[in-house]
């Protein structure tokens, strides 16, 4: 059962905590300092000293600054917390669903002094209470340690799938009282703490703090805030509370409606974009688009033809901004038509399974739609590939078309004097003019056994025909433990793990992702992979696995690699061509 909330409340609080009321802050500094010698035993002490400064200094304070944020949805129970700890795991959700994946709290730990998260949550079955803190590996008590640390009664590192014991919060007064603010005002709910908030490291006050995260929500939320179906309050320290309701929504995006580009680094709409998204939801823009799919909520407002406007069109599902460039409903397959700005609202009630679609084409960041993430043919690309073309046909029979004299661009419009005959100036001195092409040379053919060599060398692709699994992974000092259940059946794959780094420090960009690299000695069940797939510089950043069968067996797969303290991870399968016989 499920918390069905006519409103979603969610609350940003900065305040300031007692750093004694911690919990397990005294285990945390052994590990630190255990921490702090090995890395200066291995020399690698001095390039780390800004943050390791920050984290004495935040044990040694009398009190931590904190970040809280938290909502009153359903509340993490057992299996939500495992979710989140699991390195690399995602879960499906169902359409009612904003995001997908549940794995970027990873973005968290860059705001922390500390690199230490606490979670907790109020459900239906009690109370259940987390928190992670990344180190750099270390010796503690003779024993090697990794980064992770994790607040609970017992971790159980080989049984991936049922790792933890956790704790309910009641020993822990710090999460004791957030938990009780949630049942209290909620009923259920989580909470999410940053401890030794560092205002991003961007930011000089909480004010310029909070003013970033409005922002951000009211563009990405435009149409749940607008019509009362959300609410965020903004906290900090003794001042007065500013609230994100229907009613700021205005004012907030009027402030930010003057400027045509993204703010650096952003993802989102720019804030003109926002705001003319805010004009087109008026009711009278109102429009409906039935598909096979359901029915698609569709605003469109016509652009005044003297005003130079350019068409946008906007995709949110569940209320939340997804993006601008929708496969068959960019500008470009609209010019045919008068310029418009257009929104589309997938809701689930009224299509739930074009939701459920969309979602799963996102990516973990759900900035975007990429068809390219299954297999060309796939039923769920064909699906969404023919929802989209449906939705394209829909808007093309609620807008006028374009008068072709009204709107002829008059290419050549510039007056020339004289005849209209472009001249060379260098033709006038002896010898010059247009020089002559010169011929291009005709391509030496290689040597078979080159060709041979390229054709069989195996190179990692950026992109791949993404193979659907449940995959949680566990990462240890020397390497990466995965158990992998595919969800649907391929002849050839490969698996890669992206070092995804998340959010930028305004929590509101993504930054380039890369691919680990890894070591010789792979395996899987225990026995050697069937080889590796390189880059261009011929480092591993792949292995083949091969066949792999929705009703098979389960993966367990050992990848050698560096230590993954810089970001979190995503686990990918991916489609291969078949390799020939003999190959």
């Amino acid at each position: 059962m499920e918390a069905k909330r006519d409103v979603v409340r969610v609350v940003f609080e900065i305040g300031k905590e007692a750093t004694s009321d911690v919990p397990a802050l005294r285990q945390y500094d052994k590990h630190l300092q255990c921490a702090i010698d090995t890395q200066r035993k291995k020399g690698n002490l001095e390039q780390s000293r800004p943050i390791v400064d920050a984290m004495r200094a935040a044990i040694r304070a009398e009190e931590v600054v904190v970040l809280w944020a938290s909502d009153n949805g359903i509340g993490l129970d057992t299996k939500g917390m495992e979710d989140l700890l699991g390195d690399g795991q995602s879960g499906k959700a169902d359409a009612s669903t904003a995001g997908s994946y549940g794995n970027g709290h990873m973005t968290s730990f860059p705001a922390s002094d500390l690199r230490y998260v606490l979670y907790g949550g109020v459900h239906l079955k009690g109370r259940t209470v987390s928190g992670h803190a990344i180190l750099a590996s270390h010796v503690f008590k003779k024993r090697v340690r990794g980064e992770d640390g994790y607040l609970a009664k017992k971790v159980r590192p080989d049984d991936l799938f049922g790792r933890f014991d956790f704790y309910d919060g009641s020993n822990m007064p710090l999460l004791k009282e957030k938990l009780d603010c949630i049942e209290k005002e909620f009923g259920t709910g989580s909470v999410v703490g940053i401890l030794g908030f560092n205002k991003f490291n961007r930011f000089r006050g909480d004010e310029e703090v909070l003013e970033a995260i409005e922002s951000v929500v009211a563009t990405h939320f435009t149409p749940l805030i607008r019509c009362g179906a959300m609410e965020v309050q903004l906290r900090a320290g003794k001042g007065g509370a500013r609230t994100i309701d229907g009613t700021a929504l205005r004012g907030i995006l009027s402030r930010r409606r003057s400027r045509e580009r993204r703010d650096r680094n952003s993802i989102g709409p720019s804030g003109r974009q926002a705001w003319e998204t805010l004009e087109t939801l008026e009711p009278e823009y109102e429009r409906a688009i039935m598909t096979k799919l359901g029915k698609v909520r569709f605003h469109l407002r016509i652009l005044p033809r003297a005003g130079g406007g350019r068409t946008h069109l906007h995709l949110f599902r569940n209320g939340m901004w997804i993006t601008n460039d929708v496969p068959h409903n960019r500008a470009s397959d609209y010019r045919s038509v008068v310029p418009f700005n257009g929104v589309i609202l997938l809701e689930p009630s009224e299509a739930g399974e074009a939701c459920e679609l969309v979602g799963k084409f996102e990516g973990p960041r759900h900035i975007d739609i990429d068809l390219t993430r299954q297999q060309r043919g796939s039923v769920a690309r064909e699906a969404l590939d023919g929802f989209l073309k449906e939705v394209h046909e829909g808007v093309l029979e609620l807008v006028p078309k374009i008068e072709a004299e009204e709107f002829d661009p008059d290419f050549f419009s510039i007056e020339v004097a004289g005849e209209g005959i472009r001249k060379n100036p260098r033709a006038s001195a002896p010898g010059a003019g247009t020089p002559e092409r010169a011929p291009r040379p005709q391509p030496q053919r290689r040597a078979e056994k080159t060709r041979r060599e390229r054709k069989s060398r195996k190179q990692l692709r950026r992109e791949g025909r993404r193979v659907d699994a449940l995959v949680t992974a566990v990462r240890r000092t020397r390497g990466i433990r995965l158990r992998a259940r595919p969800l649907e059946s391929a002849a050839n794959v490969e698996l890669r793990v992206v070092l995804a780094n998340g959010s930028d420090e305004t929590c509101d960009s993504p930054e380039p992702d890369s691919y680990l690299e890894l070591g010789e000695g792979a395996t899987i069940g225990g026995q050697a992979v069937k080889g590796y797939v390189k880059d261009r510089s011929g480092t591993n950043r792949a292995v083949l696995i091969g066949p792999v069968s929705a009703g098979g067996d389960e993966l367990d797969i050992w990848l050698p690699c560096r230590s993954t303290t810089g970001g979190d991870i995503r686990v990918e399968l991916v489609r291969r061509g078949v390799e020939p016989q003999g190959a």
